[in-house]
């Protein structure tokens, strides 16, 4: 079995997230796809609506090059294609070119994913607030962050609810409020962010800040699992191996464990 002591001790001791972990992944901003690499006609037809001034083909087409289901990887031809598409004043497009741009240490990044967020592309919000909260390649500045996670949150943007939650349940940045953080990791938790159901699960487990409820916490951190979140998969695995709050069920403590990342 693996390091069971060390999940363990993610399961009871303090919850410490480290936000700046939370950061969209390449995977996530450049999924592969799961059909065959397209052909080379498949290809030009999607350049030719990226010239006609379509957006979607821009950014679908910016993704298959950036993860190498356009053949190879070709990250030159994906920062054209998002260029196109955010001139064209699309927000996903400007998210990817901002992060690609961030990424090869290319100046503007932040002007590029602020214009994202402008136009109501939720994923440059959170992305930018992170960079704001951490001080990274950019002057720390909390409110600003607050700020961009709060408009995220207005998007309906469940990393943004989690990211916005987080603040106000450990208070390092802002005065802690936890009846606030319970509300906003719901609505993450809602809107299928795997972080905010396991922070929300650890509230009912702990009983931090609402009743104390096993069954709660474990179906939340069911949840949190199933929506790829380590630390949730972690804690599920603990309370089986511990037998607390279901039956001891060493095979499949050990089966949680091993669906950690």
């Amino acid at each position: 079995m693996l390091n069971h002591l060390k999940h363990i001790m993610l399961l009871f001791g303090l919850t410490v997230y480290s936000t700046f972990l939370t950061s969209s992944t390449a995977a996530e901003l450049f999924p592969a796809q799961q059909q065959p690499a397209l052909t080379p006609t498949e290809i030009q037809n999607y350049q030719n609506k990226c010239d006609l001034n379509d957006t979607f083909a821009c950014l679908e087409l910016g993704i298959m090059y950036a993860n190498g289901s356009a053949g190879e990887k070709n990250i030159d031809k994906a920062i054209s294609l998002f260029q196109k598409g955010c001139d064209l004043n699309d927000g996903a497009n400007c998210c990817r070119l901002g992060h690609l741009y961030f990424i090869n240490g290319t100046e503007g990044w932040q002007n590029i994913l602020q214009k994202g967020c402008d136009l109501n592309n939720a994923l440059s919000c959170s992305q930018l607030g992170l960079m704001y909260l951490g001080g990274i390649n950019i002057e720390q500045n909390i409110n600003k962050a607050l700020s961009l996670f709060q408009k995220g949150c207005e998007l309906n943007d469940g990393r943004s609810f989690f990211l916005l939650g987080d603040e106000y349940w450990t208070g390092k940045r802002v005065k802690q409020n936890k009846q606030k953080a319970l509300s906003l990791f719901q609505k993450g938790c809602d809107l299928l962010n795997g972080e905010a159901c396991n922070n929300f699960g650890y509230a009912y487990y702990k009983g931090d800040s609402v009743e104390p409820n096993t069954s709660k916490a474990l179906s939340l951190f069911q949840k949190g699992c199933d929506l790829g979140n380590g630390n949730a998969c972690s804690r599920i695995g603990a309370l089986y191996y511990l037998g607390d709050g279901v039956d001891k069920n060493l095979l499949k403590s050990a089966i949680y464990l091993l669906k950690l990342p």
